[in-house]
């Protein structure tokens, strides 16, 4: 994934958070992420995670995507925003 994300793909998914001036690892390190639906596994064998932080005014969304590799699982895929 790091080979496959440039810098600018990564601050395109971030931008959100950026445009505001926030800082996500302040904002929910004290939260307990929820999920909104068991994560589950597709047919090209990506782990698909989906969920929020309860942070106020807005919401923090994500999804995560991870793939399997010699017994690890590694971040492939990462969508975060803000929800109003």
């Amino acid at each position: 994934w790091q080979k496959q994300t440039t810098p600018e793909k990564l601050q395109a998914s971030f931008s959100d958070f950026l445009d505001k001036d926030i800082d996500i690892p302040a904002v929910v390190k004290e939260l307990e992420p929820v999920f909104n639906q068991p994560a589950s596994i597709d047919s090209d064998g990506v782990l698909t995670i989906k969920g929020y932080y309860p942070t106020k005014p807005n919401r923090v969304i994500f999804q995560l995507k991870y793939l399997e590799e010699d017994g690890d699982w590694g971040l492939v895929g990462i969508d975060v925003k803000l929800k109003e």
